[in-house]
């Protein structure tokens, strides 16, 4: 990079090696971590490290875990990977749930039967309970979904 230093009456200009290191939290399981846990507090610890020196794909940061499930076996010790976790499911294959159509301003609520796991913000199929047609709803929260067609 290059870099100059102005000293009162005179400067230097010059070419300087610049070396930054990013670091950030990583997640350390405290115990074994078995799938379909919740992550929370007080199965893991975090530590700060050079994200340079790792080989990529870590759960970086608590944000990241907030809200995740194990998706995979987690051995105590074992730093946690973005593969050993999920979105916690905000809905339930089967569960009954609120299925919302808005459209110019009128809202229609109906109830449907979702067909898989969903987690807040994806898409998930369901079937309406008045006809019987299944649709992709997005997961809104806890037992209601919205249908933009």
């Amino acid at each position: 990079m290059r870099a100059r230093i102005d000293a009162g009456r005179g400067a230097a200009r010059f070419t300087a090696t610049v070396v930054c290191h990013v670091h950030g939290e990583i997640a350390r399981a405290l115990a074994d971590l078995q799938p379909g846990q919740p992550l929370d507090g007080d199965q893991l610890s975090w530590e700060w490290c050079d994200l340079a020196g790792l080989r990529g794909g870590e759960l970086v940061g608590r944000a990241a875990a907030a809200g995740m499930t194990c998706a995979a076996p987690v051995a105590a010790g074992v730093i946690l990977r973005q593969a050993a976790v999920r979105r916690t499911p905000l809905i339930t294959a089967g569960q009954r749930v609120e299925l919302v159509l808005d459209r110019g301003g009128v809202s229609v609520t109906t109830m449907a039967v979702a067909r898989e796991d969903g987690a807040g913000g994806e898409q998930i199929s369901v079937r309406n309970e008045m006809d019987g047609r299944l649709v992709r709803a997005r997961v809104e929260g806890p037992g209601r979904v919205a249908w933009n067609r």
